[in-house]
């Protein structure tokens, strides 16, 4: 029988004298994550997971600077799903899909123009130690 996983996480962070606001003032941002992971068997499982970091203080968290809307306040979220196989009790591969979306026109295009969100497929072999 499988075995499930449930899991989270707050982010609460403050920058004093925070260059953005000139070095005197305090940017603050926020963030939650939550994931589920399930072992189908003792090789393979499944895992997603969402996550949203909000930063509506200027904290510039993101490395952007001046949107479209002439702020730099930006929420992003994420969701991902990972499927994880072990071949050997050290040596395993993920595929993982993941969906990033945010409020402002951040992510980039290969033509330089910049959405509001992205797609990214990847894969990785790992080894344990």
């Amino acid at each position: 029988m499988g075995k499930l996983t449930l899991a989270g996480q707050g982010n609460w962070g403050e920058q004093t004298n925070d260059p953005n606001l000139g070095g005197t003032g305090t940017t603050h941002w926020t963030g939650v994550g939550v994931w589920a992971s399930f072992a189908e068997t003792e090789k393979c499982s499944t895992s997603v997971r969402f996550e949203v970091l909000d930063d509506q203080n200027a904290a510039n968290r993101f490395g952007a600077t001046g949107f479209a809307d002439g702020t730099n306040n930006q929420t992003v979220k994420e969701f991902t799903l990972t499927q994880k196989h072990m071949f050997t009790p050290a040596l395993g591969m993920r595929v993982e899909y993941r969906h990033d979306w945010s409020n402002q026109a951040y992510f980039l295009r290969k033509d330089g123009s910049s959405v509001r969100n992205q797609n990214t497929v990847s894969a990785d072999w790992f080894v344990t130690f």
